[in-house]
C-alpha cells in the first residue's frame, strides 16, 4: 500500500533533472546516437511580426542531432538560419537566456544558432532594442518511428499509449531502494515531446516515477489546446541484486611442459581437447565498480586452474557511453600439476588487466561484445590472459591462456558457452 500512495504522489514529476535549454544550444554538448532520423521538411516554422517586417528562417541540411541530458535523455537540435531585411547594426535575437548579435548578409541581418527541436521557447527578435517578433518552431505528427527510447530503457520494455505519429523521446535510470540484500528498483522515466506538454504548460522534460508495473497516466496538451490522455507502461525487475554468476566450458586445446634441467629436453603433453569449465561473478559496488571474480579449470593428463578476484573501474566511456574501458586490478591464484610424477604448484600471481565492453553491438538492444587482457608485470612469471566475449543472455567466449614458470609451462585456448546462473544479495 505505501508503494502504491508513493506511485500516485510521485508518478509525474516536473523535477528541473535535464540541461538547461541553453546547455543544449550552446557550447559542447554530448552527442547522442542518432537512432531516430529526422529531416528538416519533419519541422515548420511560424514567424510573428508586429511591424511590416520581412524575414525567413530555414533549418540548415544535415544539422539536426540528437544531444545528451542526465546522461539517459536525448533531445533534438538543429542549426536555424534566420534571415531579416534590414542592418545587421539594428537587429539582436533572444533565446535560451542569450542575446544574439546578427552579421550582414547582402540585404539580410543573418544569423545561425542551435535551437532545441522538443523546447516551445519562442526566438524573440528586436529591432532597435523594441521587441518586433517571434520565431516558433513546430513539428509535423509521422506516421510511425516517432519515439526514440533511449537504451537506458532496454530492459524495462518501455511504451507510451496515445502519443502516436508525435515526437518523443524517453530516457531511463533506475535507483536501489531499501535494506541491502533486499533492494528493490525504482525507475525514472524522462521524457519530453515536441509539441506536447502538461496542462500547467511547466517546461519539459518531464519524470514518470515507477515502483511497480502499474502505468502512468496523465493529461499533456498541444499548442492548440488539445487535450490527450496518454498512458506511460514499463517494466521492473521484482529484485534487483548485487552479486551475479555465471558459468561457462567447452572444449579447449591444451598443452603442458616439462624440463628436468636446462640441459635436458622438454616433456610435452599436447591434448586437441580436453573438458574446461569456468566460472564467473560479479558484485556491483556503483554504477561504475564492481568486484569481480572468476575461476577457469582445464584438466586431462594435466591439471591447470587458474582463480583471479578483481576490483573493476570504468575509467572511460565514448560513443554515446557505449564503448565502456575498465580497468581490472587485483591478485590471482594459480594451481598447476604436470602429472602424478611432478609436484604441484600452487601460488598466487599478481597479473593486472584492462577490458572493453561494447554495448548495444550492431544495434542489437543488450548485445554485448568485450574483450580485454591480464598481463604479469613480474619478471620470473610469464602470463597472459586474452579473451573477447560476444552474446545477450548467454554468451560465446574464445580465450587463451599462457603460463610459465622456471621449469614448467600451461598453454590453453578455446571457445565456450557462458550461461547465466545464480543471482545474490
Amino acid at each position: 500500500m505505501i508503494l502504491k500512495f508513493i506511485v500516485m504522489i510521485f508518478a509525474v514529476s516536473t523535477y528541473s533533472i535535464a540541461a538547461e535549454l541553453g546547455d543544449i544550444s550552446y557550447g559542447k554538448v554530448e552527442q547522442a546516437e542518432n537512432r531516430l532520423k529526422l529531416k528538416p521538411n519533419d519541422f515548420t516554422f511560424k514567424l510573428k511580426f508586429n511591424t511590416n517586417q520581412k524575414a525567413r528562417a530555414v533549418l540548415k541540411r544535415d544539422s539536426i542531432q540528437w544531444i545528451r541530458t542526465e546522461q539517459v535523455l536525448p533531445v533534438p537540435r538543429a542549426r536555424v538560419g534566420l534571415y531579416l531585411v534590414g542592418k545587421a547594426q539594428d537587429y539582436h535575437l533572444r533565446y535560451a537566456g542569450r542575446s544574439l548579435l546578427t552579421q550582414q548578409k547582402g540585404k539580410y541581418a543573418h544569423s545561425e544558432f542551435y535551437v532545441s527541436l522538443f523546447s516551445k521557447e519562442d526566438v524573440e527578435i528586436y529591432k532597435n532594442g523594441n521587441k518586433i517578433g517571434t520565431m516558433q518552431i513546430n513539428s509535423k505528427p509521422k506516421k510511425k518511428n516517432a519515439h526514440y527510447i533511449d537504451y537506458s530503457c532496454s530492459r524495462n520494455n518501455v511504451e507510451v499509449k496515445g502519443m502516436d505519429g508525435e515526437l518523443m523521446s524517453l530516457g531511463c535510470r533506475t535507483q536501489r531502494i531499501g535494506k541491502f540484500g533486499h533492494e528493490k528498483a525504482m525507475l525514472e522515466v524522462l521524457w519530453s515531446s515536441a509539441n506536447f506538454r502538461l496542462l500547467d504548460n511547466s517546461k519539459a522534460p518531464y519524470m514518470a516515477v515507477f515502483m511497480d508495473e502499474r502505468p502512468v497516466k496523465l493529461k499533456v496538451i498541444d499548442n492548440k489546446d488539445n487535450i490527450r490522455e496518454i498512458e506511460i507502461h514499463a517494466k521492473l525487475p521484482k529484485r534487483l541484486r548485487r552479486l551475479n554468476t555465471a558459468i561457462g566450458f567447452g572444449p579447449y586445446a591444451f598443452e603442458t611442459t616439462f624440463r628436468a634441467d636446462a640441459a635436458d629436453e622438454q616433456e610435452k603433453k599436447t591434448e586437441p581437447i580436453a573438458p574446461a569449465l569456468m566460472v564467473y561473478a560479479n558484485f556491483k559496488l556503483t554504477e561504475d565498480s564492481s568486484v569481480r571474480g572468476f575461476n577457469a579449470a582445464v584438466w586431462k593428463e594435466s591439471v591447470f586452474n587458474n582463480a583471479g578476484l578483481y576490483f573493476a573501474n570504468d575509467i572511460a566511456k565514448v560513443f554515446d557511453n557505449k564503448l565502456v574501458f575498465t580497468t581490472l586490478l587485483g591478485m590471482q591464484s594459480l594451481y598447476f600439476k604436470f602429472d602424478m610424477s611432478q609436484n604441484i604448484i600452487n601460488e598466487p600471481i599478481f597479473p593486472q588487466g584492462l577490458e572493453f565492453t561494447y554495448k548495444h553491438a550492431f544495434d542489437i538492444e543488450n548485445y554485448i561484445i568485450s574483450g580485454g587482457l591480464f598481463v604479469s608485470p613480474a619478471e620470473t612469471i610469464d602470463y597472459q590472459n586474452i579473451w573477447v566475449r560476444w552474446g545477450q543472455n548467454f554468451f560465446w567466449e574464445l580465450n587463451y591462456i599462457y603460463w610459465g614458470k622456471e621449469r614448467f609451462s600451461a598453454k590453453m585456448w578455446g571457445l565456450s558457452i557462458g550461461l547465466p546462473f545464480k543471482s545474490f544479495f
